[in-house]
């Protein structure tokens, strides 16, 4: 997966499709500890101003759509097969996959890179100029992913925050040598330089998970249809790293 352009998809999908990405077993290499306060719950009103019957879930009070499922599924689906009960199971995957990125993008709102509002605006208006070149209208492409425009808005304001956090990571390379030092044995490459794109991304795999780790405990998830509701995960070791 390459981070930059799988943020950089913000203006074709606003919501973190690192989301149900990781590297495979990126969580569990070893990692120096970092502690960090988890973020503060905030209640939020977002599902009140959606039809209660387009709510799967909610986390913190901030809601998950049936159209963002869906709109996050359809690449899977398209021109296949599948069984009933199989695209059931891919709903289940999509819906945590969706909590993790909103824990994610709570965090960062709250702990990581500063967005500033002209930021996301900017972000905003080449979001608007693609619809209109597709001659599709902003409620339309709201209406297709069960958004309103505060949810649209910290889409794109946690995709910024992701973004630039990775630059901050990507230049950090005493940190990204003492990761591939300590987990040596999952790259396959003689020193760090060569195996420096793969050393980053798996870092940023366990920042990603080290995140949700540390704030799912204390975050507010509720499933409103039955139907979507994840399986059980097992717990994963306490070992990624969390950006200060």
């Amino acid at each position: 997966m390459n981070w930059n352009r799988c943020t950089a998809r913000i203006l074709i999908v606003p919501t973190l499709c690192i989301a149900g990405a990781m590297p495979g077993g990126a969580q569990e290499l070893q990692t120096p500890a970092r502690a960090v306060a988890p973020a503060e719950a905030r209640p939020g009103n977002e599902a009140n101003e959606l039809p209660a019957d387009q709510v799967v879930a909610t986390v913190d009070g901030e809601p998950i759509t049936k159209q963002e499922v869906e709109s996050t599924l359809a690449p899977q689906l398209q021109g296949q097969q599948v069984a009933p009960q199989q695209v059931q199971q891919l709903q289940q995957t999509t819906v945590s996959s969706l909590i993790e990125s909103r824990l994610v993008e709570k965090y960062l709102r709250e702990h990581g890179p500063q967005v500033k509002p002209a930021e996301v605006q900017q972000t905003l208006d080449q979001l608007a100029q693609q619809l209109d070149a597709q001659q599709t209208s902003m409620d339309d492409f709201l209406a297709s992913r069960g958004y309103t425009t505060d949810m649209l808005k910290k889409r794109v304001e946690g995709s910024i925050a992701w973004q630039k956090l990775q630059q901050q990571q990507a230049a950090d390379e005493p940190q990204l040598q003492e990761y591939f030092e300590a987990n040596r044995a999952h790259f396959q490459a003689p020193d760090f330089e060569t195996a420096k794109g793969q050393v980053l991304n798996a870092y940023l795999g366990a920042v990603y998970q080290g995140i949700v780790q540390q704030t799912k405990a204390t975050a507010k998830i509720q499933i409103v249809d039955p139907a979507m509701a994840p399986p059980a995960a097992a717990p994963r070791p306490a070992t990624t790293p969390v950006p200060q």
